[in-house]
């Protein structure tokens, strides 16, 4: 895909005074956003708080700022464009060789919606591991806070949120499972001080905010002692759409499947099939292990 640069210029964010000027192609940010970072290799759940998130970061009227990465950046990204919110990707290096190549596309949508693609880097420079490190280190100057979604212990999101910790932004971590790799990152975040990020009114309380609401519950666990199971009626609201239903019968049919094979199957999008597993996850009609989903 051929990138455009005929409207790349330098851009100097007016709060950050003790920084060059960055290269910018789109509208920048006109404050400090609110940084939505993951993991790459990202679980449903991990999608949909980043989403949710990002949806929580607009409603307050910042731009979501991420890195443009697979996972949960991508879905903090998508979830901005799709709820008419701005949004800036950071790159790693030049505007001219935007990485992952795979998301030129998503970039340039992101700059036709109005958000923009922001670099340290000037045209011409190739992303290098040591830039991705630097990239994060911007991530958390450009934002007013960061919501890690879904991380390891060790990763570019917890680097970024270390920085915003060290500039003395808030940092908020969503909980996750007890026990597994992908909670390793928020939990030692919210171990060391983080805020918990459970709702818009967790974001709103970190910037000093009132109001919002948190994220209703209904995930619950099926059989746990005291507890309630998921309504039929929620089950059926689930699997009685034309798109539950084809996922079910690919399931039934080929037993475990991971994302990328729901969406060969089924010729669904990768977001509907992974907003479709989050639901039936939830009603406890699918159960997912090591990123493959079997019947419960």
């Amino acid at each position: 895909m051929k990138i455009r640069m005929d409207d790349a210029r330098r851009w100097n964010p007016p709060w950050l005074a003790d920084r060059g000027p960055l290269w910018i192609r789109g509208v920048p940010p006109g404050a400090p956003g609110v940084a939505v970072v993951g993991a790459r290799a990202s679980d449903p759940y991990g999608l949909q708080v980043a989403a949710w998130s990002a949806r929580e970061a607009g409603a307050l009227g910042h731009s979501v700022i991420s890195g443009g990465a697979e996972g949960c950046d991508r879905a903090a990204h998508l979830e901005a464009l799709r709820s008419g919110g701005h949004t800036a990707v950071v790159l790693a290096g030049g505007l001219d060789r935007p990485y992952p190549a795979a998301h030129s596309a998503l970039f340039e949508d992101i700059v036709s919606a109005g958000g923009a693609l922001v670099t340290a880097y000037a045209p011409g420079t190739p992303p290098r591991p040591h830039r991705f490190l630097e990239r994060n280190h911007l991530i958390a100057e450009l934002s007013a806070a960061v919501i890690v979604a879904r991380s390891r212990a060790r990763s570019g999101a917890h680097t970024t949120a270390r920085v915003a910790l060290s500039l003395g932004r808030p940092v908020l971590a969503v909980p996750g499972p007890v026990g597994q790799s992908l909670s390793q990152g928020p939990h030692g975040l919210l171990a060391r001080g983080a805020l918990p990020m459970t709702g818009g009114r967790s974001l709103r309380r970190a910037l000093g905010k009132t109001g919002g609401q948190e994220w209703p519950i209904t995930n619950r666990l099926m059989d746990a002692p005291f507890e309630e199971p998921v309504g039929e009626k929620f089950v059926d609201s689930v699997t009685g759409t034309p798109e539950g239903e084809v996922m079910l019968e690919v399931l039934i049919e080929h037993q475990m499947l991971d994302l990328a094979g729901f969406s060969r199957l089924t010729r669904l999008p990768i977001q509907v099939v992974t907003a479709l597993l989050v639901e039936l996850e939830i009603a406890g009609v699918v159960t997912e292990r090591q990123g493959s989903y079997r019947l419960r």
